[in-house]
C-alpha cells in the first residue's frame, strides 16, 4: 500500500505534504450499515470523490480490487465523461510480486504522468511506457 502511494506521488511530482483521502480508513468498521443508502450519491465516499482531482486503486497481487462491488463502483465514478471532461483522473497502482524494475511499486495512468518527461520538460512517451513495463498485465486481464 504504501510503496504505491509512494510511487504514485513520484510519478506525479506529488511530495510529502499531499493529502490521500483513503476510503479504507474512512468507513468506520464497527457502523457500515450508515454509508448503505439508495442513492451512493449521497455517501462519504462519493463526497469525498467529487472533492478530488482523481482516484487511485490499488490492486493486490490477486485482483480482488475487481471484485468487490464497491471498488467498482469507484471506478465507474472515475471514468464517468462529465468528470473526465473536467480533468479527473483514474490511475491504478501494484505493488505485486515480480516486479521487474527499480521501484516496489509500478502504475498505470490514462495519460502521460508529469514525471514523463524528458530533460527538456518534454512529454515522453518512451518514459510511460518504460515506468508502465513491468505492470503485471495478468491483473488487468481479471478486470
Amino acid at each position: 500500500f504504501i510503496a504505491c502511494l509512494e510511487t504514485h506521488a513520484e510519478d506525479h511530482g506529488l511530495d510529502e505534504h499531499t493529502p490521500y483521502w483513503v476510503y479504507a480508513f474512512a468507513q468506520n468498521q464497527w457502523c457500515l450499515g450508515k454509508d448503505f443508502v439508495e442513492d451512493l450519491g449521497a455517501t462519504a465516499c462519493q463526497r469525498a470523490m467529487v472533492r478530488a482531482e482523481g482516484t487511485l486503486s490499488i490492486l493486490d497481487q490477486d485482483g480482488v480490487f475487481f471484485k468487490r462491488m464497491w471498488c467498482l463502483y469507484e471506478v465507474f465514478v472515475s471514468l464517468d465523461s462529465s468528470k473526465a471532461e473536467q480533468g479527473y483522473k483514474w490511475v491504478v497502482y501494484t505493488a505485486a510480486v515480480g516486479l521487474t524494475h527499480s521501484s516496489s511499486a509500478v502504475g498505470l495512468t490514462d495519460s502521460l504522468a508529469p514525471g514523463d518527461v524528458d530533460w527538456r520538460g518534454r512529454p515522453d512517451p518512451g518514459k510511460k511506457h518504460k515506468r508502465e513495463a513491468g505492470f503485471p498485465f495478468v491483473l488487468a486481464e481479471q478486470a
